[in-house]
């Protein structure tokens, strides 16, 4: 990649993995990590509206739905999270 340009995630390479959860095929292991937890740990380093932005782009190619998020979002592994307090700011920003 060219200096000074900046890589923006999408949901482009998205799959369906042997289970139910979709993964994206990348991550530190090989196997890839479900696209909502990969949204979750990037929220704190991209700035609202490329957030919002990923996080439509995820809902249009469904990897998961509004309601998925949100019970995820929920779980109280998430609660202090930061990233998934910005997800849960995009969500609100949809009703």
């Amino acid at each position: 990649m060219a200096a000074g340009l900046t890589q923006v995630a999408t949901c482009n390479d998205v799959h369906r993995g042997a289970g139910t959860e979709a993964a994206v095929p990348f991550g530190v292991d090989g196997n890839g990590a479900p696209a909502l937890r990969t949204l979750i740990d990037i929220a704190p380093e991209v700035d609202s509206d490329a957030l919002a932005r990923m996080f439509r782009d995820c809902l249009d190619r469904r990897p998961f739905t509004v309601a998925e998020a949100r019970s995820r979002l929920s779980q109280p592994d998430m609660t202090d999270r930061s990233g998934a307090q910005r997800l849960r700011s995009v969500l609100a920003g949809m009703d």
